[in-house]
């Protein structure tokens, strides 16, 4: 299965629904009709894009398991990464952050979905209480 490719932008330090992606994962059934795909985990890595591969930095991790990818309507495999302040804050400024979403049943592992996050601005301030 060739990944699918999706671009995509998000506003540093921002968090929510909004921000993150949402998509419903799908698969051909023996009589050619797009089904859920059914999966144990889902893993969200993101990568500095300008670092060499030996080298590159992991900015972000969401999984399943861990609570940062969730299952957002099981009917549907439906699964969304809804990212949180921490999250988008670690996003390098402009398109420098690829990414792939990889699906995981049993043994096998399928990359699903790859691109490129171009993460916005940045510049808000998250201390609550600045001295003057």
């Amino acid at each position: 299965m060739t990944p699918a490719t999706f671009d995509f932008d998000v506003v540093r330090g921002s968090a929510g629904p909004t921000q993150g992606l949402t998509l419903n994962l799908r698969t051909k059934n023996l009589d050619n009709e797009l089904v859920p795909m059914l999966f144990d985990d889902v893993r969200l890595s993101i990568y500095d894009k300008t670092v060499d591969k030996a080298d590159r930095e992991l900015l972000v991790r969401a999984t399943f398991v861990d609570g940062g990818i969730q299952e957002t309507d099981s009917y549907q495999g439906q699964v969304s990464w809804i990212p949180t302040t921490e999250e988008t804050r670690a996003l390098k400024i402009g398109a420098k952050n690829h990414y792939e979403l990889e699906v995981r049943t049993g043994t096998d592992e399928i990359i699903y979905l790859l691109g490129v996050i171009t993460g916005i601005g940045g510049l808000n301030d998250d201390e609550s209480d600045l001295a003057s």
